[in-house]
């Protein structure tokens, strides 16, 4: 898979196909089985961080690789699945980190 083609498909899999998916979902079942805040707010994003880590193993992107070539590595297969998994939000709030203190920096 080219570079390009395995950027579009982490950047598909965080905004549609993970976090949210699994927040309906299980969602649905913590609902029906009336599960408490505490053990929702717990078990979700470790729910959605292991889809992400699953998709990102499935499709073997690696976001390490993608932009160092490093060569690939399951450090960077995790990562990737749990910014995967914790869907656009999360790569929003680590890519402005980032940006800030490249900033600051210089």
């Amino acid at each position: 898979m080219e570079e390009f083609q395995k950027f579009a498909l982490i950047a598909a899999l965080s905004m549609l196909a993970t976090e949210g998916v699994v927040e309906y979902l299980l969602g649905k079942v913590f609902d029906f089985f009336a599960v408490e805040d505490r053990i929702r707010k717990l078990v979700l994003p470790l729910v959605s961080g292991a889809v992400g880590v699953g998709y990102a193993f499935h499709y073997r992107v690696d976001m390490i690789d993608l932009f160092f070539s490093v060569g690939y590595s399951w450090v960077g297969v995790v990562s990737t699945g749990v910014c995967i998994g914790r869907g656009a939000n999360f790569i929003s709030a680590t890519v402005s980190t980032i940006y800030g203190w490249v900033r600051s920096k210089f």
